[in-house]
């Protein structure tokens, strides 16, 4: 028993042992190594992410309070698409300019639909007119220079 002990605690302090060890970690065939590292097992099934919905928004503002809500929208990341058909001019030019400040401010987008609607996008989002040489539809609220 004693001797036995002597040999561990000489191996555990020499080098020599650790030489073998290593020239026996060598010679692990092939097998061993694919059951170590998982390599020939199936593979396990694809799950998809789920993603954030992006949601558009068609708004009506009727008055400057409604365009606050049209405003908290734009900072939740969601596009608007603003109608502003239906209201005074003088009050939806204060609207357009109220939101718009709101979407440049946050690094968005404005993009001038028709004479009365307009597309505010958050950043990130692309948007692509279609180039049409007879329409307003294509220009920039706020042109990019």
């Amino acid at each position: 028993m004693g001797e036995g002990l002597f040999n561990k605690i000489r191996s555990f302090f020499t080098l020599e042992d650790e030489e073998d060890e290593l020239v026996r970690d060598q010679d692990l065939d092939e097998s061993d190594v694919q059951k170590e590292t998982g390599a020939g097992k199936k593979r396990g099934h694809l799950v998809s992410l789920p993603m954030r919905k992006h949601e558009i928004i068609i708004a009506e503002p009727g008055s400057l309070s409604d365009a606050q809500e049209v405003a908290d929208q734009i900072k939740q990341r969601k596009t608007i698409i603003m109608n502003l058909e239906r209201i005074e001019k003088g009050t939806a030019t204060r609207i357009l300019d109220f939101v718009s400040g709101i979407t440049y401010a946050l690094n968005g987008t404005v993009q001038r639909v028709t004479d009365h609607i307009f597309l505010f996008a958050p950043n990130g989002t692309q948007v692509q007119p279609v180039n049409r040489k007879d329409s307003k539809a294509s220009c920039d609220v706020f042109p990019q220079s």
